[in-house]
């Protein structure tokens, strides 16, 4: 592995509008932006989110037609879920996103058990991050699940914010894999 996987290229972007995203959310919680703003980018990067990771395990898996779909049907009931969340409350759509990421990383270790290919894990960028999205997304699933039942025993909100920061160590978990992919790449050179 002499050089970036392909799939690795645009890989820094995922990062960037993380980092973005983070400012306008700690803006809007400190009153510095209206809320309304925080709350919509949060919205448009969970989109984001999916929409990148899926794509990125659409084109590991060999482009399976399955997953092309599937991206698809999921994005399209995300988008309709997310933009219904605030005004009814509907299902959580961190939990739903994550869910379905996990489940097409599921689909990729199948995948990647079924195939002959030799590779060596430790050093492979795409299965370090692939490990990284299981793994968070795995931690991130009953944290957004119960969210919305811990509101409903009228807990308080100190305990609602250390709550969302347990959410938060599932993104933290991926997106230390993703450094250490993108260490992997750097040291193959």
């Amino acid at each position: 592995m002499k050089e970036c996987p392909s799939s690795m290229k645009s890989f820094y972007w995922y990062p960037i509008v993380g980092i973005g995203v983070g400012i306008f959310i700690y803006l809007a919680r400190f009153h510095i932006i209206p809320k309304y703003i925080g709350v919509n980018t949060n919205i448009i990067s969970l989109n984001f989110h999916f929409a990148f990771l899926s794509t990125f395990i659409y084109r590991e898996t060999g482009k399976k037609l399955f997953i092309k779909y599937a991206s698809i049907v999921i994005f399209l009931f995300l988008v309709i879920t997310i933009w219904q969340y605030p005004k009814k409350n509907t299902i959580n759509p961190f939990a739903f996103t994550n869910g379905s990421l996990f489940i097409l990383c599921i689909y990729y270790f199948y995948y990647l058990f079924k195939t002959s290919i030799t590779l060596n894990l430790t050093k492979n960028p795409i299965f370090i991050t692939c490990c990284g999205l299981l793994i968070g997304t795995g931690i991130i699933i009953p944290f957004g699940l119960m969210h919305k039942y811990m509101l409903a025993i009228d807990i308080s909100i100190d305990t609602v914010y250390l709550y969302g920061s347990l959410t938060a160590l599932g993104y933290s978990i991926m997106n230390l894999f993703f450094l250490k992919a993108l260490l992997c790449i750097t040291q193959n050179k």
